[in-house]
């Protein structure tokens, strides 16, 4: 909740945004040293941004002048691509729904702290943790996480998990959960 960490597009701030400040990239080493490629398909997929191609044309048009160390400097940037896209002249060119710099946001979030591959490795712990009869509750807050919540308990639920065209199982696979 600390402002100064960079989560937040309402206020100016280092763009850091890692949970753990002691390691790893900052979003700002993401948003000054990826490729367009590498950023466009980022910030599509996991902001699941339509105008991540704008957006990052934007900021590398920003990020040639000089480098990208502030949140306010990111949402201007996607702020500009949005008022491009829109043709509109309007500081903030949306009406209702979500701020246009939420996913972009959103996406260095994920990429910074790795946040699905940490989800994909907490929810093995999670179900070797429960006790006999328990349960387990997973609160997603997108798609993204809620397909690898979903098809994590759907494998470990189930049985056999050998390609049907197999004749016997060979993998001996064995549901560790049961749906509720």
């Amino acid at each position: 909740e600390d402002p100064d960490r960079g989560f937040s597009f309402l206020i100016d701030a280092p763009l850091d945004m890692r949970f753990d400040q002691r390691t790893g990239l900052t979003a700002a080493d993401v948003l000054n040293s990826w490729s367009a490629d590498r950023l466009t398909k980022k910030i599509q997929e996991y902001g699941q941004e339509r105008l991540a191609a704008d957006i990052v044309r934007e900021i590398i048009a920003v990020r040639q002048k000089q480098k990208i160390t502030h949140t306010k400097q990111l949402t201007e940037a996607i702020l500009l691509a949005y008022r491009k896209k829109l043709k509109s002249n309007r500081e903030v060119p949306w009406i209702g729904g979500t701020h246009p710099a939420t996913r972009t946001f959103q996406a260095l979030r994920l990429i910074v702290n790795d946040e699905l591959h940490e989800l994909e490795a907490v929810l093995p712990q999670a179900v070797d943790m429960l006790a006999a009869g328990g349960r387990i509750a997973v609160i997603s807050f997108h798609s993204l996480e809620d397909r690898i919540v979903k098809t994590f308990l759907k494998t470990a639920a189930r049985g056999c998990v050998c390609p049907p065209e197999l004749p016997v199982c060979i993998c001996g696979h064995r549901p560790v959960l049961r749906l509720l």
